[in-house]
């Protein structure tokens, strides 16, 4: 019998993806819409768990690696079929959101092993997980799943030496300051004129860093959001600008809320990736220890956190 509860969870992380999906303003150009009629039709059906696997993970673990059994690149034409393959990616990241990291990396290098046996199979499903996992722009992006597909480019021998080599830069980046790690240290100026660092005053409460653009309207809207935002006792907001225009720094500097650190990074941060900064304004939130517990949220994980 198949696992009806697990395709059932699956259903339910498939409604909350529809939903970030449509409340992003389709940020994602071109995202998969379906409708009930349609969906038998894009998606792959759930592998059968046996019965002799038990515990949520270990059968989320089963589906993962058995997820793709069905569908053969090199033969069959939907593995070229735009549609079917971003709705069975996006299951697939379901499954695999709920698979412990070792099955899970075990899972994303037999699927890509799988795609190796169409050359245009495999550069559709690349397409895919790279708008859908590093667009910066894509409600859902997530750098830990993307390290699992990473990791593969990186070391596929079966791909271009170009393609290799970005996968290897886009890993090391994802790795930088990741989750669970220690975010690295860095040396501003405060709107007072005192040199600081970032771990001047960590041990207190939770840290939130905001890097910006004194010129960025997204940061300036941002900015105002979070001002009128409640926040948690204790937490302590640092606004730090990496342009590297300390006039222009100079002149906006009072713009923001009193009770903000606001700085003017004096170590390069971008030109020695201290921090990885993508699009402005960039996040990151510390604990009290200084270790990183959400890289590059948007409003609402912060809203939650």
């Amino acid at each position: 019998m198949k696992n009806k509860l697990l395709f059932l969870y699956i259903a339910v992380v498939l409604v909350a993806f529809s939903c970030c999906q449509n409340n992003s303003n389709n940020k994602v150009e071109n995202s998969v819409s379906v409708n009930s009629d349609s969906l038998s039709n894009l998606t792959l059906e759930v592998p059968e768990v046996p019965d002799s696997v038990v515990g949520a993970e270990e059968r989320a673990a089963f589906v993962a690696e058995h997820f793709w059994d069905d569908l053969d690149f090199a033969h069959d034409s939907r593995s070229l079929d735009t549609a079917f393959m971003e709705q069975n990616f996006v299951n697939f990241l379901a499954v695999l959101s709920v698979t412990p990291e070792p099955v899970a990396q075990s899972a994303v290098a037999g699927l890509l092993d799988r795609a190796n046996a169409s050359r245009k199979g495999s550069d559709l499903l690349g397409y895919v997980a790279n708008r859908y996992l590093d667009d910066p722009n894509s409600p859902m992006r997530n750098e830990e799943l993307f390290i699992l597909f990473a990791r593969e480019w990186s070391v596929d021998q079966s791909l271009p030496e170009e393609r290799r080599a970005r996968a290897n830069y886009r890993l090391n980046q994802a790795l930088k300051n990741r989750v669970g790690t220690k975010g690295a240290d860095f040396a501003f100026v405060d709107r007072e004129g005192r040199n600081r660092r970032l771990y001047d005053g960590f041990g207190d409460g939770m840290t939130l860093l905001m890097f910006y653009d004194p010129d960025c309207e997204q940061c300036k809207a941002v900015k105002e959001q979070l001002s009128q935002m409640p926040r948690q006792e204790g937490v302590r907001i640092i606004a730090v600008d990496t342009m590297g225009d300390r006039e222009k720094w100079e002149e906006t500097k009072d713009s923001f809320p009193d009770d903000w650190t606001v700085g003017f990074a004096t170590d390069p941060i971008e030109d020695d990736e201290i921090y990885v900064v993508r699009a402005l304004p960039t996040f990151y939130l510390f604990d009290k220890d200084g270790t990183i517990v959400l890289k590059d949220p948007d409003i609402s994980q912060l809203v939650n956190a």
